[in-house]
């Protein structure tokens, strides 16, 4: 693995002092000065001296010294560790930092590509140091030192490649100022750039429910709320349902995992600014992690046409549009169950046993089959024909099963034969929602021209179709909720 720490080179290091000591002979360089109308012979002594500063830090791997710089304490701490040390310099830093170096006695070579040539050309710069950067698997960026728009360059590239590949960038020293040139302590300020991808990824979640991948944070809390989000993410944009909103025995849902750790941050001191400064963009997905949680409470219908609406919000109109197809199917289902008391617990019961098998290699009793038959049944009403498949019965294969479920799917299919005719048969005397049923046809239409490519629509009137369906599927709860408390 290729390694560096990339500084940028300051001036800090030699001191030069002056001294004029008047009457004193024969040193470096005599000047002639006045003096109570005596002319006297004086010399300016020049003594140069590499003054050191005391260096604490809180950063492991670099040990409490004292240096005239951070260049020299970079070299000791991590060439050895196997990181090339690259320094970022301008000619007059350069020679600066050789004189400290050969005052230490350290043999460091400075490299010609290293160089910057023009400190106001803030693209070339810029580009230099992302292409140092892309160069290394690992890489510590020191900006301690150097000119005012080189480290802010340095740590805006840090920021980007934090963002495409976060586990570059493993620390962002700097030495930080305790007394002038006396006095340092090197800290690590990672942390923000896990400020910048957490306040990213919650940004990013709230406009599309999206989590990138590559994304990674050293704190523990964030990460949990990363690994957290992406779950629901994969759940709501694969929309598995169940496993988002229900708590078991054996594990507690997505959303109640986010609730706990979301609350941990929201309730944590303010004195940690660095929680603080995210507290807004959480807040946000807070409240809508709690109106997900209140879908519990709610009929299967009214989550899907609720998760509908995000997604149509969103932009994932296919997605939109399948959860709707759900969404009538359920209600078709729903208001099927209403016919009769054995009907609806038949009903309940494939729902049931569908729901318990469904992560089976094979299942059998098939929600989707339910929900698009309960559809075709409340659509066509007595005029329904199964078309070899009858509402409720089970196909299967017996090569895959063994003989005891067999007989079990025998015996439910003896019980569920006679249910198609009666629930035809109710339909042909009970009046159904004239409006559901148009709307029925009107969803599967938008979602097999969407899910087929849509080649024959401008993608703008699709996501007007969904926009119209899903206030009509509103209207219809509506009528249908009225009707129920008449």
């Amino acid at each position: 693995m290729n390694k560096a720490v990339i500084t940028i080179l300051g001036t800090l290091g030699k001191k030069e002092n002056f001294n004029f000591e008047p009457k004193k002979l024969n040193f470096i360089e005599k000047v002639r000065y006045f003096f109570n109308n005596d002319m006297l012979k004086c010399t300016k002594i020049v003594t140069s001296t590499f003054p050191k500063a005391k260096y604490k830090s809180q950063v492991e791997e670099i040990k409490e010294t004292e240096n005239i710089n951070t260049l020299p304490i970079l070299i000791d701490t991590f060439q050895k560790n196997g990181y090339e040390i690259i320094s970022l310099y301008t000619e007059f830093a350069r020679s600066k930092q050789e004189e400290v170096l050969k005052h230490l006695n350290i043999e460091y070579e400075f490299k010609p590509k290293w160089e910057i040539k023009n400190e106001t050309d803030f693209d070339a710069i810029f580009s230099q140091i992302d292409s140092i950067i892309d160069d290394y698997d690992e890489v510590i960026l020191d900006v301690s030192h150097g000119f005012r728009h080189l480290p802010i360059l340095a740590i805006v590239d840090a920021i980007i490649h934090n963002l495409k590949d976060t586990e570059r960038i493993t620390k962002i020293l700097f030495a930080k100022e305790i007394i002038f040139q006396k006095e340092y302590e090197f800290i690590d300020l990672k942390r923000y750039l896990d400020l910048a991808n957490i306040s990213y990824a919650l940004n990013t979640f709230n406009r599309n429910y999206t989590v990138a991948s590559n994304i990674t944070v050293s704190d523990k809390n964030f990460t949990n709320i990363l690994n957290s989000l992406s779950e629901l993410s994969k759940h709501i944009l694969a929309n598995s349902i169940y496993a988002l909103l229900e708590d078991t025995n054996e594990r507690i849902s997505v959303i109640t995992r986010l609730q706990e750790e979301i609350e941990k941050i929201l309730n944590s001191d303010d004195n940690d600014k660095v929680y603080s400064s995210v507290k807004r963009p959480l807040g946000i997905i807070k409240t809508h992690i709690d109106e997900l949680y209140e879908l519990r409470t709610k009929s299967d219908y009214e989550k899907m046409f609720f998760l509908s609406k995000n997604m149509y919000e969103r932009g994932y109109l296919l997605n939109s549009i399948t959860l709707l197809s759900e969404a009538v199917g359920m209600l078709c289902m729903n208001e099927i169950k209403k016919l009769d008391d054995s009907i609806k617990s038949k009903v309940q019961d494939y729902e049931d046993i569908a729901i318990m098998r469904k992560d089976e290699d094979y299942p059998i009793f098939k929600l989707y089959d339910l929900y698009k038959t309960s559809k075709g049944l409340y659509k066509f009403g007595d005029r329904y024909r199964s078309y070899g498949k009858q509402y409720l019965k089970v196909a299967y294969n017996r090569d895959y099963l063994d003989g005891a479920t067999v007989n079990m799917i025998r015996r439910w299919n003896i019980e569920v034969e006679p249910l198609e005719d009666k629930i035809r048969e109710f339909f042909s005397h009970t009046q159904r929602d004239e409006n559901l049923v148009e709307l029925i046809g009107k969803i599967d239409r938008t979602r097999n021209n969407l899910a087929h490519a849509n080649t024959s629509q401008r993608l703008d009137n699709v996501s007007n179709e969904i926009k119209s369906v899903l206030n009509a599927f509103e209207q219809v709860l509506i009528n249908l909720n009225e009707g129920e408390q008449h």
